[in-house]
């Protein structure tokens, strides 16, 4: 399945979006009609492994944790922090986002 954002919803959930940050992660969020997911990762985070990784085990976790929320979002994550990120700590950051918004 496709979960990306188009250019104009991007910058739409930018400007009108709510913000939680946990675990070092900002996630930008609104309440839409289908679940998207988005990224904002510069090269200051690592080289393109890292960056894909990190991409990689955010979609994956999005998708794991979908059935647990009722509503769909359109979501941005953007790492506050530039250190290094395990599944756990995105796994975490995901839960208590979707704890406090359903």
């Amino acid at each position: 399945m496709n979960f990306s954002i188009s250019k104009k919803t991007f910058s739409s959930v930018l400007s009108k979006s709510n913000v939680f940050i946990s675990n070092n992660i900002k996630i930008y969020y609104k309440v839409n009609n289908n679940d998207r997911i988005g990224f904002i990762l510069s090269k200051a985070f690592g080289s393109a492994v890292k960056r894909n990784s990190f991409k990689r085990r955010c979609r994956n976790v999005f998708l794991k944790n979908k059935h647990l929320h009722q509503n769909n979002f359109t979501i941005i994550i953007k790492p506050i922090n530039l250190k290094n990120f395990n599944y756990n700590s995105i796994h975490n950051a995901f839960t208590n986002f979707l704890n406090n918004n359903t």
